[in-house]
């Protein structure tokens, strides 16, 4: 009997925006969002009904608690670095596992940047002087490898992002 193939997974669930508020002058958790975590945490339930190790799938949350103290033992906050760190590991999966199968999910503040594309916000994006936000993330960006795929990549990327509040806003990557 074959083994199935390897399933990995990158979950992104950025619900902490206070970098931005104390840049942008505003009051502490104008910005956050509330439903990213839950996202992460059923996509989570979902890779693992699928057979994913916990091993195999990197997750990008702030959990905190109720007292303020970060909780995240298997996370990393969901800031620019970080994300591209956890798509360039899920990356190397995918090419050096030709059966491999990977799952991208990203629950977060979008943008729009000057160039009309949208943009994912990372919880360390600031505010760039000229109305807009600096620090994003193209989600197709090829020098960056995102998506982190290649030619015969098995990858599904979600995207639950709005991007509506961008529109005449500028952001750079």
């Amino acid at each position: 009997m074959s083994q199935p193939a390897p399933f990995y997974a990158v979950l992104v669930g950025a619900t902490d925006y206070s970098i931005y508020d104390r840049a942008s002058g505003l009051a502490a958790g104008s910005s956050d969002l509330r439903g990213p975590l839950s996202d992460v945490r059923e996509w989570g339930a979902l890779v693992r009904r699928l057979g994913s190790d916990r091993s195999d799938v990197r997750v990008l949350a702030t959990v905190r608690d109720p007292d303020g103290r970060d909780r995240g033992r298997h996370t990393r906050p969901p800031t620019r670095a970080n994300i591209l760190a956890a798509c360039g590991w899920l990356r190397e999966r995918l090419v050096g596992e030709p059966e491999a199968r990977g799952l991208l999910v990203f629950a977060c503040h979008g943008a729009v940047d000057a160039e009309g594309q949208p943009v994912l916000c990372p919880t360390d994006m600031l505010p760039d002087g000229r109305g807009g936000v600096s620090g994003t993330l193209r989600f197709v960006d090829r020098e960056r490898g995102l998506p982190p795929g290649g030619r015969n990549i098995n990858l599904t990327a979600i995207l639950d992002t709005c991007h509506a509040a961008g529109r005449g806003a500028s952001a750079s990557t």
